[in-house]
C-alpha cells in the first residue's frame, strides 16, 4: 500500500524559482491574482494582475515541514499543546512527548514516529 503522504512527485524549484510558482501552490479552480517577475533593481517581486481587494486573500501555502522551535515550551508532537512535564505521556512506540495515548495515532504523529524509529532517533528532555 502505497503511503498517502509520500511525495512522489518532484520539481526543478530552482527553474520556478526565478518566475514561476511551484504547480502544486496555486488554487487551479480560480483564476491567479498575481504572477512573480523579475524586476530591476528590485529581483522577483510579486506582481498584482488586477486591483486587490483590502483584506482580500491572494495566496495560500502550505508548509513543507511542521513542527515545534528547538527553543519553544514542552508541547505534544501530535496535537501541539502544552505540556506540564516531559514524562507526562511518552509515545509507546518513540518514547517522545505527547499529552495521552490518544495522539499516538493522531495529526503527524504516526508518520514521525515511524521516522524517529527508523532512525532510532531518542527524545531526551534536554
Amino acid at each position: 500500500m502505497e503511503d498517502p503522504h509520500q511525495v512522489t512527485v518532484m520539481y526543478d524549484w530552482f527553474q520556478y524559482s526565478m518566475t514561476k510558482a511551484p504547480p502544486h501552490v496555486i488554487d487551479q479552480k480560480e483564476k491567479r491574482k498575481w504572477n512573480i517577475q523579475y524586476v530591476e533593481p528590485y529581483g522577483r517581486c510579486t506582481i498584482a494582475l488586477r486591483d486587490i481587494a483590502e483584506g482580500e486573500v491572494i495566496f495560500v501555502d502550505h508548509p513543507i515541514v511542521t513542527g515545534p522551535k528547538q527553543t519553544t515550551d514542552l508541547i505534544c508532537l501530535s496535537c501541539y499543546r502544552q505540556l506540564d512535564s516531559w514524562d507526562q505521556y511518552q509515545c509507546s512506540k518513540c518514547g517522545w512527548p505527547l499529552c495521552s495515548k490518544e495522539c499516538e495515532g493522531r495529526g503527524h504523529h504516526p508518520m514521525e514516529c515511524k521516522i524517529f524509529r527508523r532512525l532510532r532517533v531518542q527524545a531526551s528532555p534536554e
